[in-house]
């Protein structure tokens, strides 16, 4: 499997694969936020506007994904990630 394909396949996964903390977990669930992808999409200023989200949150949730993908937090702006 490539680079390419391993990614598509990790940023349809569910956010329960990423490991976060249950408030993090709680308050993307809350928001409707279902899979790695719908994460990155949002991006940190859409769900730093949620409900009960604060820049830590932010961070824990960001670092996670980026953790699972292999990526830096940078590269998860970066257009190719972002489907």
């Amino acid at each position: 499997m490539n680079n390419k394909d391993y990614l598509i396949q990790n940023l349809s996964s569910p956010i329960e694969q990423l490991g976060l903390d249950l408030r993090s977990f709680n308050v993307l669930k809350r928001a409707g936020v279902r899979t790695v992808s719908d994460i990155i999409r949002l991006g940190e200023e859409n769900i730093l506007r949620l409900r009960n989200v604060g820049p830590l949150v932010v961070d824990r949730v960001f670092s996670a994904v980026a953790r699972y993908l292999n990526l830096s937090k940078e590269d998860l702006s970066n257009d190719e990630v972002v489907m």
